[in-house]
């Protein structure tokens, strides 16, 4: 499974793929001070309730306009879940330019 993370200024949108089906999504309430811990948890949580488990992801893609959620959320996913997300940003080749 794929689970993809798009954090922004308000909400934080989760989605877990299995192939090219979309099998879960979430809308999380964008908070400043919510800390790595914290979103381990939530995405336990969330992922307990739909009967999914950490061991069934075997990559995670994330994009944000917030670096400080980012980092927090970065953090999480590393600590919890041992995975290593694809941050989508300047520098990371898609064949797609970024223009803002």
């Amino acid at each position: 499974m794929l689970l993809v993370v798009d954090i922004g200024n308000t909400n934080i949108v989760l989605g877990l793929y299995q192939g090219d089906k979309l099998e879960n999504y979430w809308r999380l309430a964008t908070q400043l001070q919510t800390t790595d811990d914290q979103y381990g948890i939530l995405l336990h949580n969330l992922f307990t309730m739909s009967g999914v488990t950490f061991e069934q992801v075997n990559g995670v893609i994330l994009s944000s306009v917030a670096p400080p959620v980012e980092s927090a959320f970065v953090r999480g996913i590393q600590r919890h879940m041992k995975r290593r997300p694809l941050v989508v940003g300047p520098g990371l080749r898609t064949g797609m330019r970024i223009v803002y």
